[in-house]
């Protein structure tokens, strides 16, 4: 026998986006995420859990061990070469 529990959407949403946001230890103290409202962060925490997201005993994930949810170690790999590339350019900027 199946028990369906009614259940509201937009709740469910909001607190698998806190669920997300926490279990992946995003620093949501930044002066510069002062801006952002609760819909801005779950609308960029759907993006990222939609598109970035490993699962699975099959997939190597920085802290996804047994299946749990991580962020993709090359992607995050990338996201620092790229910081690096940033950081370069806007050195070269102000030597100018």
């Amino acid at each position: 026998m199946r028990v369906v529990l009614p259940y509201d959407r937009d709740l469910a949403e909001r607190y698998a986006t806190l669920v997300f946001v926490l279990s992946l230890r995003f620093d949501m103290s930044k002066r510069k995420l002062n801006c952002l409202s609760f819909e801005n962060i779950r609308a960029i925490s759907a993006i990222i859990m939609e598109d970035w997201i490993v699962c699975g005993d099959d997939d190597v994930a920085i802290g996804g061990e047994g299946g749990e949810p991580a962020l993709d170690k090359d992607f995050l790999t990338s996201l620092k070469d790229l910081r690096v590339l940033l950081d370069r350019d806007k050195e070269h900027r102000l030597a100018e």
